[in-house]
């Protein structure tokens, strides 16, 4: 499990993002866990979920919850963002048009 976390995450810190460590201020977070819950059928029937809000509404930190206890159950997660994608995807095309 160590293994895949460090592979899982770009912030060490993120795997501090669990479940346990919640504190409960979010009343969505029942969705998180059952999802984790239901992970074999959400895979099958290619289920995702979407989050969307300001910043610092936790989005990330609930991402980072179901990413650790899929991993807790040895299922390989990499968490990433959006500006780390669009970083990639623009060092991919460096010295081309």
């Amino acid at each position: 499990m160590e293994r895949l976390k460090r592979k899982g995450f770009t912030d060490p810190a993120m795997r501090e993002w669990t479940f346990g460590n919640d504190n409960g201020k979010c009343p969505q977070m029942c969705y998180a866990r059952k999802y984790v819950e239901l992970w074999e059928q959400m895979k099958d029937e290619n289920h995702g979920l979407i989050l969307w809000g300001s910043v610092g509404t936790g989005k990330s930190y609930f991402a980072g919850c179901i990413a650790n206890a899929l991993m807790e159950k040895e299922i390989s997660v990499c968490m990433t963002n959006f500006a780390a994608i669009l970083n990639d995807l623009a060092a991919s095309f460096k010295d081309r048009n």
